[in-house]
């Protein structure tokens, strides 16, 4: 049931990649809340997903997880974490979005070193094999050094 669920969910998702279309997190979230119960596709027509949204029954989210989106330094994050509960609603008021501009900066990260991409290669290599064969697809080029990344969140 669960591993139906998943390969359904698996095809769909890569199929998307396949002709070119970025995934965000909002589409993959919205691809499993379009699941049935049974682990079937619920019904996907514009009428019966507007209509599944006013009773409530999935949500619309278009928040998504952007790496290059700039973030409060760590210290800051540590120190205000106690009053992220109590802040929450008033996260889109205009003043905040201000002081958050002014304090948050892009993240640096490091580039990936070819010894850790092989090393990381490695340690997915059964996964990605056996994701492969669950989806019908050859997912090889994820585990070459040389393969461009896919493009799996798009960027805000």
């Amino acid at each position: 049931h669960g591993l139906v669920f998943s390969e359904v969910i698996f095809v769909q998702l890569y199929g998307r990649l396949e002709t070119g279309r970025p995934i965000d997190a909002g589409e993959i979230d919205g691809a499993i809340r379009m699941m049935g119960d049974a682990g079937v596709p619920a019904p996907v027509s514009l009428d019966e997903q507007l209509e599944m949204f006013a009773q409530g029954r999935i949500e619309i989210r278009t928040r998504k997880n952007d790496s290059e989106a700039p973030t409060l330094p760590l210290s800051m994050r540590r120190l205000l974490q106690p009053a992220k509960a109590l802040v929450r609603p008033l996260r889109h008021r205009g003043w905040f979005q201000w002081m958050h501009a002014r304090l948050a900066r892009p993240v640096a990260y490091p580039p990936l070193t070819d010894d850790l991409h092989r090393h990381l290669c490695e340690y997915y290599r059964d996964d990605v094999e056996q994701l492969g064969r669950m989806i019908g697809r050859d997912l090889s080029p994820w585990l070459t050094l040389n393969a461009a990344p896919a493009k799996v969140l798009a960027s805000a």
